[in-house]
């Protein structure tokens, strides 16, 4: 439940650094890891990245270098768990939207008027304001601005989600 991250060699006995990052992946875990190794190659190190390592240094390494990797590692993480937690949240509340509610939502994401989107969606203008008011108290805002600035950051945050990297750190 903290942040961190893991410091593994690459090679170890019974199971490789690599393979260890694989089964925690598989896992759910997605903990930073800094890989370390005194055989580094090109194809190892890049496996590594696809792995989405953190670090991925040689021996022999001074220990302040490690240091400040394992530090930058864990406020990583840290910035990851927020992000996650914040993603999270606005799921939750993304979740009580109603399809009617979402297809108004998108009309007023490409910034239509409630006029436009009554007409779009064949209700009065007054519905519109009803399904606006509703997304407001459902996403916990004040206004249209702060509607838009919410879902928009939603949207990215889940689109951030689906990236290779964002998956792996």
């Amino acid at each position: 439940d903290q942040p961190g991250c893991l410091l593994t060699d690459v090679r170890m006995p019974d199971i490789s650094g690599l393979e260890l990052r694989e089964a925690l992946l598989a896992r759910g875990f997605g903990i930073p890891v800094i890989f370390m190794t005194a055989f580094a190659d090109v194809p190892m190190a890049i496996r590594a990245m696809k792995l989405g390592a953190a670090e991925f240094i040689e021996k022999p390494f001074h220990a302040q270098s490690l240091l400040d990797r394992v530090q930058a590692a864990i406020a990583e993480d840290h910035k990851r768990r927020q992000a996650d937690a914040q993603w999270q949240e606005l799921a939750d509340r993304m979740s009580q939207v109603t399809s009617r509610e979402t297809e108004a939502l998108d009309l007023l994401m490409k910034g239509l008027p409630n006029k436009a989107i009554a007409l779009r969606l064949n209700l009065t203008e007054r519905a519109v304001e009803l399904r606006r008011a509703s997304l407001c108290k459902k996403l916990h805002v004040g206004s249209t601005a702060e509607l838009v600035s919410v879902v928009t950051q939603f949207r990215v945050l889940t689109e951030n989600r689906k990236t290779p990297q964002a998956r792996h750190s």
